[in-house]
C-alpha cells in the first residue's frame, strides 16, 4: 500500500511540472524589405508575432537567416527576400 502511495505522489508531481509541458517549436517565416535590414526586421517581427499568437516565448537569440535574394528587376518595389528561422518556447497553461 506504501507503493501505491509514492507512485501516486510521484505522479501527480510529474504531472504538476510545468517543464513537463514545455515544447520548443522552429518557427520559419519569409519577407520582402526595400534593403536588406528592413527585410530581416520585418521576418523577425512576423516570427515573434507567430510565436506571440501562440502564447509562446521567442528565443531571438536563435534567429538564423535560411535564404537571403536580390531579386534585379526595375519594377519590383521590395527586392530583398528573406527567409528565416527561430525557436519558440511554447507552454500549456
Amino acid at each position: 500500500m506504501k507503493k501505491l502511495y509514492v507512485i501516486v505522489l510521484a505522479g501527480f508531481a510529474f504531472g504538476m511540472s510545468q517543464e513537463v509541458f514545455a515544447e520548443v517549436a522552429s518557427m520559419t517565416g519569409s519577407a520582402y524589405g526595400v534593403s536588406r535590414e528592413s527585410a530581416i526586421a520585418a521576418v523577425k517581427k512576423k516570427l515573434n508575432h507567430a510565436c506571440a499568437e501562440r502564447k509562446g516565448k521567442s528565443d531571438t537569440g536563435s534567429f538564423k537567416l535560411e535564404v537571403e535574394d536580390k531579386i534585379v528587376h526595375p519594377e519590383i518595389r521590395k527586392p530583398y527576400h528573406v527567409e528565416a528561422s527561430m525557436k519558440c518556447d511554447l507552454r500549456e497553461g
